[in-house]
């Protein structure tokens, strides 16, 4: 059984017990008031009326709304009921009227009905109603014992006052420890109902920040690299999911001696100037922004990390609460996104520290995509220059191998002209040094004789012999030379043909 089911039944039997007692005691008085109106005196039967009265205007009350109304309605009951007892014990005296009972014997009874009223006071009215039923009791038992002097409370007196008083203690203790348990129940019901609407709370606030999380992971300027878009997105964002006054994101700069503002988002509309925080004037915060994953100041003019600022930067502008999360590459912290709220002071709690640190980490996500981006430009950059290197080199290389192409036609064609000419040279050396050398050798001979045998008819003969062989000789060097000056071949068959030619022509 839970706590809810104990506290709730615990409540629905004291409203049973409360229109039980109204219904027994209506049922009661009203036989006792038919059975004895014979005996009555006109004042008892009255006092009956008006008891019989009260208890059925309890039973309407209650009936009216019993969750709320039960407590006075029991309280008319168990006081109109123990006011009865001692009016007709004391006042009017009622036991005249009884001829069979003693004394004792109806107080006993009634006693006893007044005790357990006592008891259900207790647990339904509580313990102040308790002990004044209690002092009633302990009243109607003294005027037995002291006013009426009645034997058998006097030979009892000790029991019966002992008792009640011991009783009522004990009962008095007892309810007490009772409402303290009811009422542990209570509040623990209420902060289990507090616990619950407060995770319930932040069930709600979590999933709405998993939808702006997720509706930001959609936004291109994320993957573009756009940092004042995505710096506007994310401040707008932040705000209104917060209900934070300022929410701004700032940048290191300078080799991190200083941070600058680049955006801010105020419900207030505030200004966008540029507002930055040097290393050197405010050491402490930048330490706690350097070595914390966050800084949490309830009362920022007091919290360690950003008391430093409180002069220059909170009272200005009535900041009193600042929640503060760095953004980080590679281990260090390039910015920061700041949540500022001012005139009152502002609790985050751990899921809104989470979703700060969210939104950092979306943040250097895209500085990282900023980098990215701008590699990957440059190395398209770079491919389209080592493209049009390479085309450049293939058009080279085409030139270079139609030339090497025209090159190699012409060294072929030249290695052909060469490999001719130098055939007919070795021809024109052989025809030199065989063919030609002939006539020659005859002319060198005809001199030797002129110069050693020198007769007028042999001179004359000479003479013309060596006259045709310089001829043949001259005939023969012109025309090898025309031949190669025209570029044509030349066998030592040639030669040896014209040689022929030109001797039968001599002849």
């Amino acid at each position: 059984m839970t706590r809810r089911n104990l506290q709730y039944r615990y409540e629905k039997g004291k409203q049973i017990i409360t229109f039980l007692a109204a219904v027994v005691c209506l049922l009661g008085f009203f036989l006792d008031a038919i059975t004895y109106h014979a005996i009555y005196s006109n004042i008892q039967i009255w006092l009956q009326v008006i008891s019989v009265f009260v208890f059925i205007s309890s039973v309407f009350y209650f009936a009216k709304n019993p969750k709320r109304n039960y407590p006075i309605s029991f309280a008319l009951i168990s006081y109109g009921v123990i006011c009865n007892i001692i009016l007709t014990s004391t006042i009017l005296y009622t036991f005249i009227s009884f001829q069979n009972f003693t004394e004792a014997n109806i107080l006993s009874r009634n006693i006893f009905f007044i005790v357990l009223l006592i008891i259900l006071t207790g647990f339904i009215l509580g313990r102040k109603h308790l002990f004044i039923q209690g002092l009633l009791l302990i009243s109607l038992l003294l005027y037995f014992i002291f006013i009426k002097k009645n034997v058998f409370f006097i030979q009892n007196a000790a029991v019966y006052i002992v008792t009640s008083i011991g009783f009522i203690y004990v009962l008095y203790f007892l309810v007490g420890v009772v409402n303290e348990l009811i009422k542990g129940l209570e509040e623990s019901n209420i902060l289990t109902n507090k616990l619950k609407e407060t995770e319930a709370k932040k069930n709600r606030s979590q999933l709405k920040y998993q939808n702006t999380l997720l509706h930001l992971a959609k936004d291109q300027s994320l993957f573009k690299g756009d940092l004042d878009s995505l710096f506007r997105k994310i401040c707008l964002l932040v705000s209104n999911d917060l209900g934070t006054s300022r929410v701004s994101i700032w940048a290191m700069e300078e080799n991190d001696a200083m941070i600058v503002r680049k955006h801010l988002c105020e419900l207030t509309g505030g200004n966008d100037d540029k507002v930055c925080l040097t290393r050197k004037d405010f050491p402490l915060y930048f330490k706690a922004l350097d070595e914390g994953p966050f800084i949490l100041a309830l009362d920022a003019a007091e919290h360690p990390a950003t008391s430093e600022l409180k002069e220059v930067y909170l009272k200005p502008l009535a900041i009193r609460s600042i929640l503060d999360c760095p953004i980080v590459i590679d281990g260090k912290p390039i910015g920061v996104i700041r949540c500022e709220n001012q005139l009152v002071k502002k609790d985050w709690g751990t899921e809104e520290v989470t979703f700060i640190q969210a939104m950092a980490e979306n943040i250097s996500l895209c500085y990282k995509n900023l980098k990215i981006n701008t590699l990957l430009e440059q190395i398209r950059q770079r491919n389209n220059e080592l493209v049009e290197k390479t085309n450049e080199i293939e058009t080279m290389n085409e030139e270079l191998m139609s030339v090497n192409e025209t090159l190699e036609a012409a060294v072929i064609k030249r290695t052909s002209e060469l490999e001719t000419q130098n055939k007919q040279l070795t021809e024109y050396a052989f025809i030199n040094s065989h063919i030609l050398r002939a006539p020659l050798a005859r002319i060198l001979g005809l001199c030797y004789l002129i110069t050693t045998e020198a007769t007028s008819l042999k001179d004359k003969q000479l003479m013309e012999a060596l006259k045709i062989s310089s001829e043949e000789l001259d005939l023969i060097i012109r025309k090898i030379s025309d031949l190669l000056y025209d570029g044509n071949n030349l066998s030592r068959a040639d030669i040896q043909s014209i040689i022929e030619r030109n001797i039968q022509e001599l002849k």
